[in-house]
């Protein structure tokens, strides 16, 4: 299912073998988190039903210790964000133009540095689109082992909202304001088949 193959991207480089496809699966219970701060109060959006055992097949190719992916696009449905207040869901749903742009778009490009074991602080160089616009990073995320073929990752990043065009939204004329920064927090359980 296209909005939960996103996160699997983030996981990969940690379950790669010398083969050139991967398949995977995300467990139900692995959260996709957005948070922000207000002149008034913090919130937190969670991604809902976003997350299902669906397959995913995942190709790659190592060189000089780093990991290539090619056509690893993933996506997540703004839609299924909840902030647990009608009022703030409808507002970040608002913010992120969900009508215009639906999903948010990942694109993993590589992993450098890689290793199969423990990967504390990883880099992961990615496209990230919202809103329609795209801007590279590279992204820090932890991974561990939680069995012989299921492992966690850690993801926590933040973005500039108007990186994205996107204009931090405001209420009560102009009372109430988000400030720029949303911080994105994934935490994976994923298995290899």
């Amino acid at each position: 299912m296209k909005s939960n193959a996103l996160l699997m991207l983030m996981l990969i480089p940690a379950l790669l073998k010398a083969q050139s496809t991967s398949k995977f699966v995300i467990d139900p219970s692995s959260s996709f988190t957005l948070s922000g701060v207000s002149n008034v109060n913090e919130f937190d959006c969670e991604l809902k039903e976003g997350f299902c055992e669906d397959q995913l097949s995942i190709g790659y190719s190592h060189k000089n210790g780093n990991v290539y992916f090619k056509n690893a696009n993933l996506s997540v449905s703004v839609s299924k964000f909840d902030c647990n207040s009608k009022y703030i869901t409808r507002d970040m749903k608002k913010t992120l133009k969900e009508e215009e742009f639906p999903f948010m778009e990942f694109e993993l490009l590589s992993i450098e540095n890689f290793n199969n074991e423990n990967s504390t602080n990883a880099l992961a160089e990615a496209l990230v689109t919202i809103s329609g616009h795209t801007n590279k990073y590279f992204l820090k995320y932890d991974v561990e082992p939680a069995s012989k073929s299921s492992y966690k990752l850690k993801m926590i990043s933040d973005f500039k909202m108007k990186e994205f065009g996107i204009d931090p939204p405001s209420a009560m004329m102009g009372l109430i304001k988000v400030h720029d920064t949303i911080t994105v927090e994934i935490d994976l359980h994923i298995t290899l088949l």
